[in-house]
């Protein structure tokens, strides 16, 4: 442990690189001696600086009761954050917190087409508004073949996950808007056509 702690030292300010090391030799010596304490504050480390793999140790230090009060202080402090990371996103999809993860995608529109599967059971009418929001923003920022071929696949993905979706009415609402831009409203063709097939 003292080596380590002086390897951290002497590494400062390189948490990517060495003194990561070192921390992560340190933390192995605290679950060899079964310093739990210690574990529980170094995994909360390595969380805190955006490394998921330490979650399940984390929460495996605590019982249930205690855990749920951890992961609502844990919750807190990554929403305390100014950017919500990637481990964020994680810790929410893993204990499943559909309500922080409808939140996340409110923020970031683009990712309700990752995220709707945790979503559509309890919040369908939430899922259906974020997807035609999304539609409707990047069918607004096309301007070129790729882009509206993009948009043709958001509204496929938006049948898929949205019983309650009308594809077909965003379908007519961006053609009557975008009716001077012939290769969109090919691709929104291509895509309506589809759909007809598969009824």
């Amino acid at each position: 442990i003292q080596l380590a702690l002086d390897g951290e030292r002497e590494e400062a300010n390189q948490w990517n690189g060495s003194v990561k090391k070192f921390k992560e030799y340190r933390y192995q010596a605290y679950k060899l001696m079964g310093d739990i304490d210690k574990q529980k504050r170094l995994a909360l480390e390595f969380l805190q600086h955006d490394d998921f793999n330490y979650y399940a140790e984390l929460k495996g230090l605590y019982s249930p009761d205690e855990w749920q009060v951890k992961l609502k202080n844990i919750i807190a402090w990554f929403q305390s954050q100014k950017n919500r990371s990637y481990t964020y996103l994680s810790i929410i999809k893993e204990e499943n917190l559909s309500e922080h993860i409808l939140e996340y995608c409110k923020a970031k529109a683009s990712t309700i087409t990752e995220l709707y599967p945790y979503l559509e059971e309890r919040y369908p009418d939430e899922v259906n508004n974020l997807f035609i929001e999304y539609i409707r923003k990047e069918a607004e920022a096309a301007s070129n073949r790729k882009q509206y071929k993009s948009v043709a696949s958001i509204i496929k993905q938006y049948r898929k996950a949205c019983s309650l979706g009308k594809p077909t009415d965003i379908i007519d609402e961006l053609k009557l808007k975008n009716k001077r831009r012939p290769a969109f409203i090919d691709e929104l063709e291509k895509v309506s056509f589809a759909f007809a097939r598969k009824r």
